[in-house]
């Protein structure tokens, strides 16, 4: 009967338009929709066998109400389809299960537990445990990227950021104190910058900038903004002390393709060196 091919028909096209949709919003979600051609290719074709099963189902319809007979099945070609599509899934997931990073796909084959867990791996991985800040692994791995030339060949510029008189402070009033104060400078110098440039800490009262598409002088101009907003005191109200640092910075600048990111930094904390013996509280730019 008819109305058995077009029930069937339906029932097999609902189920893979919401599969196909459900990788798709996975792949935006996750920022796959160009970076994972495999899974966008499962969706889509997840996405034609609902679209193939919809218009058999149509034709099925307007058969039953021309002859009041039709096939109560799908047709063959479609059943071929059907089985090519479930061999697709079944290979996409196992090559989802074997290679992971590689061909990672949409949260609703993920168990949530082990993304968040995975989330939570990546970020310490990738953080300061103190600040939240890019810690040294992922500061280098993004200059690294930055200086890559396939990403085109605007100049990458760091600033290397050091606190005058730090330790003084860990000194007099306790290490608790200086950590409350790197926490309290970490967030004055993320208010101050733009919110494409990236600001990492490498350990003690060393922070890196890597800014985003601006020339030297411009980048000399904001670390230098930077340096008297960190001249405020700094109220750390769990310890009741008000604290006045100051700090020195060194900046750099690379051609993409020609200085590894070790190097940059290094430049830019030779730079921050030379601004403290010339007294602190100041910049200097890498010769």
């Amino acid at each position: 009967m008819s109305t058995l091919n077009v029930a069937a028909n339906v029932a097999i096209a609902v189920p893979y338009g919401f599969i196909a949709f459900f990788i798709l919003q996975g792949l935006v979600r996750q920022h796959q929709l160009r970076s994972n051609p495999l899974g966008l290719a499962t969706a889509l074709i997840f996405f034609s066998c609902s679209i193939g099963h919809a218009f058999h189902a149509v034709h099925a319809l307007h058969a039953g109400h021309g002859s009041g007979m039709a096939s109560a099945t799908p047709a063959a070609p479609m059943v071929l389809w059907d089985a090519g599509t479930a061999c697709i899934a079944v290979w996409y997931l196992s090559m989802r299960r074997r290679y992971g990073q590689l061909l990672r796909g949409p949260a609703m084959f993920d168990d949530p537990r082990r993304a968040a867990e995975e989330r939570r791996a990546i970020h310490a991985a990738t953080h300061d445990d103190l600040t939240g800040l890019a810690n040294r692994a992922h500061l280098l791995e993004t200059v690294r990227d930055r200086l890559d030339p396939l990403h085109g060949d605007a100049p990458v510029v760091v600033a290397f950021i050091d606190l005058d008189g730090f330790k003084a402070v860990n000194d007099t009033y306790g290490h608790r104190t200086g950590d409350e104060l790197l926490l309290a400078v970490a967030g004055r110098l993320t208010g101050s910058l733009r919110s494409g440039d990236l600001l990492g800490r490498l350990g003690g009262d060393e922070f890196v900038v890597l800014f985003r598409g601006v020339p030297l002088a411009t980048a000399t101009t904001i670390a230098e903004r930077l340096l008297d907003d960190l001249g405020h005191p700094f109220e750390l109200p769990s310890t009741g002390v008000s604290v006045t640092v100051t700090a020195s910075a060194g900046l750099a600048c690379a051609t993409p393709g020609t200085q590894a990111p070790t190097a940059l930094i290094e430049a830019a904390d030779r730079a921050m060196y030379r601004a403290k013996v010339q007294g602190g509280a100041r910049c200097a730019v890498a010769s």
